[in-house]
């Protein structure tokens, strides 16, 4: 595809002086026994390629379009268009802005005949303000009232009470704060270079990585076509949440707290304290949507400088190496008010197994046996939809004979409206839940523990 001149008369010899010129300085740097350049070498002028690459997914815009096929003008527009009906139709929200970078640290090139092929990390951070105008609006406040009106149990009604007041303060916090999202998408690009002329002609991308289910950003090829494998939105936390009566959220909510609260359970421990949701939910700081990779396995995403450097949990995490999603865990429910014992401590080094593994075992015990067995403190929800911050989200599940206990990979609920959660191993920051998701196991930490 030829440039359309007219659109730049005064300046048209001079750029396809620069494009000659860009060929050249692309494909000088390989010869005939070197077709692969180093891993995180990528020639200046290939970063001009990407970056206009990015611009065109930011903006819908782009200063060469003659560097697109036709079919890849039509997969940019696709994902704009994706990124929009994501935030509008799975996450209840107005996406304002695209941020697309591509990480040439992690890139790879080499030249096949008259082709370049790339593989390289691209961050997507999306950024957008919920719909909702006002907490009070928001349907799972309607249905906890609901389902306050419908109870004569006190326990009931006070811990339904607690989770209006907690869901308020989150719903605030994202309407007047906005909600970033971050994909990290690993592409697979064609650029051809035929009579002077660079165009990208494939590219194939996915973000699906070891915690996150099917992803959310998947583009194949088929017959020279780039088809997308999206997810079904419609079954996303808040689709289902701005969807469903009222009545039918407000009968689950009643459901699920009347089997957490309905009854006092005796424990043979005295001490008592309340849950501080937002402080645990607020450790999101000591984890973030990084590119790097953990140093033992290169499948995970990790970078320990935003990890908590207190001496006492930096002996625990030094030690787990690429996987501490338990670790992480453990750290926000610390700091959420669980006070530590000689079962469940960050020390010493390296942390106990019940404070690094969150499985149902007894002896040694983990995790999550410990929160049931000292505390009696989690109960399962039917649906995510009823997640509070400072909830818990497992990939796997233990049986006991009675009833389901939380086990395996583990993270905890950051934020509401839209519902994300942060953890480690992937190191995750606010991110969504997959509506396939490989966190099918939603536990509710409960508020007020003793009755």
């Amino acid at each position: 595809m030829k440039q359309n001149l007219s659109v730049f008369p005064t300046t048209s010899f001079i750029r396809v002086f620069c494009l000659l010129a860009f060929v050249f300085a692309t494909t000088s740097g390989f010869t005939e026994s070197q077709k692969n350049l180093t891993v995180g070498k990528v020639p200046d002028n290939i970063k001009v390629l990407l970056a206009d690459y990015s611009q065109h997914i930011n903006s819908g815009k782009t200063s060469y379009p003659s560097f697109y096929t036709n079919s890849l003008k039509v997969l940019i527009k696709d994902r704009r268009d994706y990124y929009n009906e994501l935030y509008k139709t799975g996450l209840h929200t107005n996406l304002t802005s695209i941020q697309s970078g591509f990480h040439f640290e992690t890139a790879s090139v080499s030249l096949s005949m008259n082709q370049l092929h790339i593989e390289l990390l691209e961050t997507v951070t999306m950024f957008g303000y919920p719909i909702l105008d006002q907490a009070e609006n928001y349907p799972m406040i309607s249905a906890a009232r609901w389902a306050i009106t419908n109870t004569n149990n006190d326990n009931v009604k006070q811990a339904l009470e607690k989770y209006v007041a907690s869901t308020a303060d989150a719903v605030n916090y994202s309407i007047f704060n906005g909600a970033e999202t971050v994909f990290r998408v690993q592409h697979s690009i064609d650029i051809s270079i035929k009579g002077g002329q660079l165009q990208f002609v494939k590219d194939e991308f996915t973000d699906k990585e070891i915690d996150n289910g099917d992803g959310f950003d998947n583009v194949a090829w088929v017959n020279n076509v780039p088809i997308r494998s999206k997810p079904d939105l419609t079954s996303m936390p808040d689709y289902i949440i701005y969807n469903t009566p009222v009545e039918v959220l407000g009968q689950q909510l009643l459901d699920d707290y009347t089997r957490a609260y309905g009854e006092s359970v005796p424990l043979a421990i005295t001490a008592s304290f309340t849950y501080a949701r937002t402080s645990a939910a607020n450790y999101r700081v000591y984890s973030s949507n990084t590119t790097k990779k953990c140093p033992g396995n290169s499948s995970i995403f990790q970078d320990t400088a935003y990890y908590n450097q207190l001496a006492a949990y930096k002996a625990v995490w030094m030690t787990t190496g690429c996987d501490d999603c338990t670790d992480y865990v453990s750290q926000a429910l610390r700091q959420g008010g669980f006070p530590t014992d000689t079962i469940w401590k960050f020390s010493p080094a390296p942390g106990t197994y019940t404070w690094r593994v969150a499985d149902y075992s007894s002896n040694p015990q983990g995790l999550f046996y410990w929160l049931d067995n000292t505390w009696a403190a989690t109960t399962q929800y039917t649906s995510s939809t009823s997640l509070q911050l400072g909830d818990l989200m497992t990939d796997s599940y233990y049986w006991d004979g009675v009833r389901y206990h939380g086990a395996g990979h583990v993270v905890i609920v950051t934020r509401i409206s839209p519902v994300k959660y942060s953890g480690h191993t992937n190191d995750r920051k606010d991110y969504l839940l997959s509506s396939s998701p490989s966190l099918s196991w939603f536990w509710h930490i409960k508020d007020n523990l003793f009755h």
